[in-house]
């Protein structure tokens, strides 16, 4: 689970970590096994087509297709012990841990978002991807001395 950074602008020493539920290198891993499921699939249904033609000797139609298909399963198990997730990930709730500023942009993935007006326990909807943040803890702009 790797860190998301909260910068304050103007500030340097004012920095926070936005927990996330699940880091990107998992749902990159999930989209590659969908790949790979879609690709070994495509060969097993053109193997299917033409099996008898690609037999080597001593081996059955059914060989080939119980192998592809062990092939397949495992797959899809790796791909839904990854599912629960990859459904978490669709749907984080991004807890704020830390001081959170007036002028905070947070930053996710490609989601950007100033927050100007913070409240605790308020949850709010990062655009474009739909996920949220939930403020735990708040921080007053400080006073300015002239």
């Amino acid at each position: 689970m790797g860190p998301v950074y909260v910068n304050r602008i103007g500030n340097e020493k004012t920095r926070s970590h936005l927990i996330m539920g699940m880091d990107f290198v998992i749902h990159r891993k999930i989209e590659k096994l969908r790949v790979l499921y879609r690709e070994e699939e495509s060969k097993l249904l053109k193997i299917k087509d033409r099996v008898e033609t690609v037999l080597q000797p001593n081996q059955t139609v059914q060989d080939v297709q119980k192998a592809l298909q062990q092939k397949m399963d495992q797959l899809v198990l790796e791909i839904n012990a990854l599912q629960p997730s990859l459904m978490h990930f669709e749907n984080t709730i991004l807890a704020v841990k830390g001081e959170i500023w007036p002028g905070t942009i947070l930053e996710m993935g490609y989601a950007r978002m100033e927050i100007n007006d913070l409240q605790v326990g308020k949850t709010y909807k990062l655009n474009p991807d739909l996920r949220t943040i939930t403020v735990e803890k708040y921080v007053a702009p400080e006073e300015k001395e002239d």
